[in-house]
């Protein structure tokens, strides 16, 4: 997953936790000792000491080694644990991108459909009248409504001054909607 967010993409590089990693399992003196131990329990034995000589070499290499392993892994721990803490904000932010677009693309395509409705709410403002501009405003706050989902917006009240003003579906107070500021916010150019 490609990375959008611009702090994460700042500060978060990718081939960092490689070569971070990379470096947490170079091997070590314990390794080497581990590996020449190792490498001597696997000489030839002549006799029942040689063996048991050949076999106390190798179980020194091994838990050498073993040691070795769980150092790297202790080290490795918080490595992993701070990649899968970015990873899991990458996608939290990648979704959040996702739905700004989609009410983005939502208020367009409404704007789009609404605008002789706005061409008209325009004309009937210019010429001062004031119950088709109601009319108006109405419709097109009945589209916004059922378009957004928004269940904050409530019932039409009137319209003024380039705002559709009506009941808050929650508080019951009145809001507005300022036909100007969904303009703006659709990132269509006016």
């Amino acid at each position: 997953m490609e990375l959008k967010d611009n702090f994460t993409n700042k500060y978060f590089k990718a081939d960092m936790a490689k070569t971070q990693a990379a470096l947490i399992n170079q091997p070590t003196k314990t390794d080497a000792y581990a590996d020449a131990f190792t490498q001597g329990g696997k000489g030839t034995a002549n006799s029942p000491s040689g063996h048991e000589s050949n076999a106390l070499m190798s179980g020194i290499g091994a838990g050498l080694k073993g040691a070795a392993n769980d150092k790297r892994q202790e080290q490795l721990d918080p490595l992993l644990k701070m990649t899968s803490q970015l990873n899991t904000q990458a996608a939290y932010l990648e979704a959040q991108m996702q739905q700004e677009q989609g009410e983005t693309t939502q208020v367009q395509q409404f704007l789009k459909g609404q605008s002789y409705a706005f061409s008209e709410l325009a004309k009937a403002t210019t010429a001062g009248d004031v119950p088709s501009t109601n009319n108006i405003a109405r419709g097109i706050l009945q589209n916004y409504k059922s378009t957004s989902g928004d269940e904050v917006v409530g019932d039409f009240d009137h319209f003024h001054d380039g705002i559709i003003y009506y009941s808050n579906a929650e508080t019951g107070e009145k809001a507005g909607l300022s036909v100007s500021q969904l303009i703006s916010q659709s990132g269509i150019e006016g």
